[in-house]
């Protein structure tokens, strides 16, 4: 979005009686203010003292506000109270956006307050923090509608643990609420072997349950293993079939082939390729066989991995999304847990089992409809420790058409002029695609130097002049109208371009069959990850995927220097279709005039059966400090998010490139715990 560098660090009062500006004071050594607003702390914690200037502290219950934004976001944010009756500490929660939008209840007699956003180090942004009075009734109205929305939304092992129960809020509503404030949070990811002990564990009764529902399982496919041996793997080949034989499920059979063999046995509907060392889990039959049972005409199945070492112990847990071509394109992340229908193998050729895996997952997949690949997100196989792990391929390069595509790259702004002089002057600079024009949409500018400099620019780079209230959504809307070109970039006044060939990266992904939209890699000003696609989803929202990552890092299974596939991208760099765009409606000005409507628009694309690709190799900076708009509110915020919490309620639960074995409250790729996974044998 557009606007003007938050500040923070003066005390100043509030007019209203019910309202206090709480200034920012760094109460430890290891804070350094970079400018106003933005904050490097050197180790943590992380500690301000809260100053109300010349008004007494706040008490009783009151409503607390700010927002922090960057890579301070470890779920451990609290409020340490020092008054007469002695000291307290009250958890704040912090939305996976990084809004504080809490009602707290404080104390009399204050005589110091100080914040703790965060336990670890980092650089970061954060807004005044504000506390206001509310009337008893709207205070009653925010608690209930805050627990009414996470009895609705969230599963019964989520409400158990926190202690959620419908009939409690009639009896502790203020206990009901701050229940609430740990589910709506970010959490602590907990380390994998204690993940394991709390989720992965299979009791008697369970195997009681599965051996049960194997044996009324629609159709009974039947697997064939083929267990690759090699010289010197007698330890290992003795553990895989050990896992083999340790099965729930009965409709299998076994073969072990010397490595570089490929023989199908006679028998069998689905084929598995196992290498010595490998272990399966021993419902791994059994989930895969219901998996396929559930969808017609199901080719190919996959579920999740982890390495076991010699002693038993697990570690390196690789939780994937559900189908994704282009992610596969880059690496093999579908791993080594897959199923292929027997028929497709033959059909293709039965040497393709002794090609490189990722090759004979590329080939066999390459013709089939989406809806014929299913993902089992448990993990089901356990690979040995010295077995190789999927790494990315070389970047792949998409041929344009022979006559490139004009692109109108759309840019609202308003004032700031260095900002947009840099913006476009990196376009024209580094930019190595030549067929675009540029559509600047200025809102009511009164700097005189940013209306010179719109002035400035010449055909075939165009002025739109927007003279009503600031509204992002519309902005983009007048300009898609007005464009020349058949396809758009939309691109925020506070972008840098990086790469040269980012218009060519991302044109060749949008001209990919089924594309509508591609998004780039953004990094903040000190080359950390601001943004690598969107989980849609976790938190309620949308949130950017590894968030404040060193510039190199892979993240997550190499996720964030692969392209793929992802639900949402930012509209700070968003390419798509013109007439896509019109098509669909655009940007939704009406009810996401300010934030999600990139997200929106997104997930209206895909409804219409296109898809959305993120791509690393599309590199620019984003100055978000500099680019929140001067219209911007945290409640606004939180309206623009009820919006699509109304809208799109039940897609907003499960992103399918979002493993739900992954923390939902911010997409940070921890554990989740509980996991989002419904167990089949349980109903």
């Amino acid at each position: 979005m557009l606007s003007q560098p938050a500040e923070i660090g003066h005390s100043t009062d509030v007019h209203a009686k019910d309202e206090w500006r709480l200034a920012l004071r760094p109460a430890a050594g290891n804070l350094k203010r970079i400018e106003p607003g933005a904050w490097l702390a050197r180790g943590g914690p992380v500690c301000f003292e809260l100053d109300p200037g010349a008004r007494a502290f706040p008490e009783g219950w009151v409503l607390l506000t700010c927002r922090l934004t960057r890579t301070l976001l470890d779920g451990s944010a609290q409020l340490l109270v020092e008054c007469e009756a002695g000291s307290q500490s009250i958890p704040i929660p912090v939305s996976p956006g990084g809004s504080v939008y809490e009602l707290v209840k404080l104390p009399k007699g204050i005589r110091r307050l100080l914040w703790q956003p965060s336990q670890g180090e980092g650089s970061f942004e954060h807004t005044p923090m504000r506390a206001r009075k509310l009337p008893l009734a709207r205070r009653l109205w925010l608690m209930t509608r805050r627990v009414g929305f996470m009895l609705w939304s969230r599963t019964a092992d989520e409400k158990r643990r926190a202690g959620l129960a419908w009939f409690r809020p009639f009896v502790d509503l203020a206990g009901q609420y701050r229940a609430c404030g740990r589910l709506r949070s970010y959490a602590h990811s907990m380390p994998y072997a204690r993940w394991l002990e709390h989720y992965d564990v299979l009791t008697e009764r369970d195997r009681r349950l599965i051996r049960r529902r194997a044996r009324r399982l629609r159709g009974q496919p039947h697997f064939t293993l083929l267990v690759t041996s090699r010289p010197g793997a007698k330890r290992a080949l003795a553990a895989t079939l050990a896992s083999v034989d340790a099965q729930l499920y009965s409709g299998y059979s076994v073969a072990v082939l010397k490595e570089g063999r490929a023989r199908i046995p006679a028998q069998g509907d689905f084929v598995m390729l196992l290498d010595a060392g490998d272990r399966l889990a021993e419902h791994a039959l059994y989930w895969l066989a219901e998996a396929i049972g559930r969808r017609r005409d199901v080719a190919m199945a996959y579920a999740d991995e982890d390495v076991m070492g010699e002693d038993g112990a697990r570690c390196e847990p690789q939780f994937k999304p559900d189908w994704s071509p282009e992610h596969l394109r880059s690496i093999n992340y579908v791993g080594r847990c897959v199923a292929f229908r027997r028929r497709e193998i033959e059909a293709l050729g039965a040497e393709l089992l002794a090609a490189d895996a990722h090759e004979l997952a590329l080939r066999f997949s390459e013709n089939l409809a989406a809806r014929q690949i299913v993902h089992v997100p448990a993990v089901l196989l356990h690979r040995g420790p010295a077995q190789a792990r999927p790494m990315p391929r070389p970047r792949a390069r998409h041929a344009l058409p022979a006559r490139p595509p004009l692109v109108s790259i759309v840019i609202p702004t308003r004032d700031a002029p260095v900002l947009l002089r840099s913006c476009i002057d990196s376009i024209r600079r580094r930019s190595s695609y030549a067929n675009y024009e540029i559509l600047a949409v200025d809102n009511d500018s009164r700097d005189p130097q940013a209306l010179a400099y719109l002035d400035a620019l010449a055909p075939p780079h165009r002025v739109l002049r927007y003279a009503a209230p600031f509204n992002y959504a519309a902005m983009n809307n007048m300009a898609a109208s007005a464009a020349r070109g058949t396809v758009l970039l939309l691109l925020n006044n506070d972008t840098e371009v990086i790469s040269p060939d980012w218009m060519e990266e991302m044109l060749g992904h949008l001209h990919r069959d089924g594309v509508g939209v591609v998004g780039a890699k953004l990094y903040y000003g000190d080359d950390t990850v601001q943004h690598a696609g969107d989980a849609v989803g976790p938190g309620g929202g949308a949130a950017h995927m590894h968030n404040g990552l060193s510039r190199d890092a892979p993240g997550y299974c190499h996720r964030a220097v692969v392209a793929q596939e992802v639900s949402a991208v930012t509209g700070a760099c968003l390419m798509t279709w013109r007439e896509l765009y019109l098509g669909v409606g655009g940007l939704d000005a009406a009810a996401l005039p300010l934030s999600f409507n990139d997200v929106d628009y997104c997930l209206r694309v895909q409804e219409a059966g296109y898809r959305v690709v993120f791509t690393p190799h599309a590199q620019l900076y984003h100055h978000e400090s500099a680019s929140r708009s001067r219209d911007f509110s945290v409640s606004r915020e939180a309206r623009d998010a009820r919006t699509m919490r109304k809208r799109w309620g039940r897609r907003l639960r499960v992103d399918p490139y979002y493993n739900p074995n992954l923390n939902y409250h911010h997409p940070n790729f921890s554990l989740a715990g509980p996991p989002r996974v419904r167990k089949p044998w349980i109903g």
